[in-house]
């Protein structure tokens, strides 16, 4: 189930992070049992245990067996969580702001290489959520507000009407700024991104090379509009590039039917031969659900996805992967920001975009 775009555990996981943050949970404190925080909150227990998991494993949290679950040492963890407002009682303390949805799925190895830079230069690190845009607008001009030294934010992209002043704001305050994925049209800030069409292209050409022709492109119409379109152009000129036929086989996930229209484009003679996927947990959706039927069935080697969660791993799925350097990104975004803040950087009128490109893993 999900509420306002996400999903109840995730709501669950920034609410803790949340009470970290504002000091309302330490180092120490025990954090409530599942059974009391589900009905607090009104939900099942499994989205608490769920969402603890996540946290435990993101090294917030930690279990001990027999006593419960209680804050982190967060010093010695993968992340250092705390009120913005403490930067007034830190002179001379460099600390930088984090602003991204979530914190466990696609944006932990990201907060993984952050912290690592981090914590060699002595920064301190203080995150906020921006899962809606009103909680992006507030955690900005919080930020801005306790005299951070710098921000790396992953800009809000879901929602309506998208509403890019907060960027433009944080544009011309002249703060030290980098942003994770590419600036929203017209907001010249730096940043560190991934070239998601050229990592479509070769996963697409990979395939092709393998001999398939007839290769089903699985994508989700709700999420990311600017990665959904540019995985699609590196699909469609891959294609274009490279078959003499270039045929394109779509598949919306979006549509609740779309595991009985995977079925019947996956049989008889036109069949498709292989997938593309804009995300591995449509990949793995897809081949697990292949796999229980009684028919004809795609092998591993047959997909090719990118690595948004590393969920393949966790199946234990070896399938071929596009792989988007996280941790990398992570540490990039915090060189190039620690170059503004020292200003290192460039004072000119374009920005500067740190791009990576895509490996394929086998």
């Amino acid at each position: 189930m999900k509420k306002n775009g996400m999903h109840l555990y995730q709501h669950i996981q920034n609410h803790i992070v949340d009470l970290i943050t504002r000091r309302e949970l330490n180092i120490g404190d025990r954090v409530p049992t599942e059974q009391d925080l589900a009905d607090e909150k009104k939900v099942s227990r499994l989205t608490i245990r769920k969402a603890y998991a996540n946290l435990i494993s993101a090294g917030i949290l930690l279990a001990v067996q027999g006593k419960g679950t209680f804050v982190n040492d967060l010093s010695e963890t993968a992340m250092v969580a705390m009120s913005p407002g403490l930067k007034k009682g830190l002179p001379g303390k460099i600390i930088i702001g984090i602003i991204f949805p979530e914190i466990t799925f696609f944006f932990a190895p990201i907060l993984k290489g952050i912290e690592e830079i981090a914590s060699r230069n002595n920064y301190t690190i203080s995150i906020m959520f921006n899962d809606t845009f009103e909680r992006e607008s507030n955690a900005i001009s919080t930020m801005q507000a306790n005299g951070l030294d710098g921000i790396i934010i992953n800009p809000q992209r879901t929602g309506h009407p998208f509403d890019k002043r907060q960027y433009k704001q944080l544009q011309e305050s002249g703060m030290p700024c980098i942003m994770v994925g590419k600036p929203p049209v017209d907001i010249g800030l730096d940043c560190v991104m991934f070239n998601s069409d050229a990592g479509a292209y070769d996963g697409v050409t990979y395939l092709i090379g393998k001999g398939h022709r007839r290769i089903l492109h699985l994508y989700h119409s709700e999420h990311d509009a600017e990665a959904l379109f540019e995985r699609r152009k590196g699909y469609v000129e891959a294609l274009s590039a490279l078959t003499a036929k270039p045929d394109e086989y779509e598949l919306d996930c979006a549509n609740p039917t779309w595991l009985n229209a995977l079925e019947q484009m996956t049989s008889g003679r036109d069949a498709v031969t292989a997938v593309f996927s804009d995300t591995d947990s449509l990949a793995v959706q897809a081949y697990l659900h292949l796999s229980r039927q009684d028919m004809a069935q795609l092998a591993l080697e047959d997909f090719i996805t990118f690595n948004d969660t590393d969920v393949c791993k966790k199946f234990g799925l070896l399938m071929p992967m596009i792989e988007i350097p996280k941790e990398d990104m992570g540490r990039c975004a915090v060189e190039m920001l620690k170059d503004k803040i020292e200003g290192n950087m460039h004072d000119g009128e374009h920005a500067v975009y740190s791009i990576f490109h895509p490996r394929i893993m086998k």
